[in-house]
């Protein structure tokens, strides 16, 4: 897929988060110049108990916070 395809699909995703409510974490770089943060708000609105974690890098972020990604995602999947 790309974001050519992918875009099309947003609003049957967005029937499929909000009426499954799936156990969600957001990771987002603050500075992303492909996905704006209100990609993730928009998300945080829908399933509204995700978890969403901003951290201070670009489209790449888990480059440079796989660490701590990595410990989101234990803590919030590890139930």
């Amino acid at each position: 897929m790309t974001l050519a395809t992918n875009i099309p699909l947003y609003p049957q995703w967005a029937v499929y988060l909000k009426d499954r409510q799936p156990k969600t974490l957001i990771v987002m770089g603050r500075n992303d110049p492909l996905i704006l943060p209100a990609a993730a708000e928009f998300v945080k609105q829908v399933v509204p108990a995700a978890d969403l974690r901003y951290f201070d890098g670009g489209h790449f972020v888990l480059d440079k916070y796989s660490d701590p990604i990595a410990e989101a995602i234990s803590e919030v999947f590890s139930d």
